[in-house]
């Protein structure tokens, strides 16, 4: 009982964070589209993200791949915390991975951590460290970075969708708030390193922006408690 006020507490929270930090996502990728030409890095992230799309709307969900990297990340999040894994198995559809200790990190960093983006910028930055930047791969490195990112956000709704018993450990409202605020933070890091955009500048609109939401809801909060005094 204690547990589901104080997440709901937490939950009310967050709210304006997210406000504040999606608007000024939403204005990042605005921002990087709208000086993006036809040749442009974004351009062929863009194409990759909607090539992945209209695969998985056209042919299949790749759900074994997700899956291999859901329980994954669990697995490096529980490794990064100081936990030890004892079994990871991975079926069709479904998948398990049993650690020593469980905490919020381990418990939805398959959420907001696209796996499979940050091994393709390892594979990236160790190609050009081992050519020596001879070989111009950029095009292709956004194209599947765009595919990566997609199959991440994608999959990732069509996972919480279909119920997730990570996010009930922790309240499922506020799993969820943290899990977006998380991935636009993350997001928005990647997109500064390879689309020309302030990362310190999101976050410094973002908390403006948060607290200017803050101070709305304390407002309204104020103005409701002094209408039902008056009509006491």
């Amino acid at each position: 009982m204690f547990g589901n006020i104080f997440t709901f507490i937490l939950s009310l929270l967050l709210l304006p964070v997210c406000y504040g930090i999606g608007n000024n996502f939403f204005r990042l990728i605005l921002k990087v589209n709208s000086f993006s030409g036809i040749e442009s890095p974004w351009t062929y992230f863009i194409c990759g993200a909607i090539s992945y799309i209209f695969l998985q709307l056209i042919f299949f969900r790749p759900l074994r791949i997700y899956v291999f990297g859901h329980e994954f990340a669990h697995a490096i999040a529980g490794w990064l915390t100081g936990a030890r894994v004892k079994t990871f198995k991975i079926k069709k559809s479904s998948g398990s991975v049993s650690l020593t200790k469980i905490n919020i990190f381990i418990a939805l960093a398959p959420y907001f951590i696209p796996i499979y983006s940050i091994v393709l910028i390892l594979f990236y930055a160790l190609f050009n460290i081992c050519t020596k930047n001879v070989y111009n791969v950029n095009h292709y490195f956004q194209f599947l970075l765009g595919i990566t990112i997609s199959f991440h956000v994608a999959l990732t709704v069509f996972a919480i969708n279909q119920g997730q018993s990570d996010l009930e450990k922790y309240g499922v409202i506020y799993s969820l708030l943290l899990i977006f605020v998380s991935n636009c933070l993350i997001l928005a890091a990647m997109f500064s390193v390879f689309f020309q955009v302030s990362f310190l500048e999101f976050l410094k609109d973002s908390v403006k922006d948060s607290w200017y939401a803050y101070l709305w809801a304390c407002h309204l909060l104020i103005r409701a408690k002094e209408n039902i005094w008056t009509k006491l």
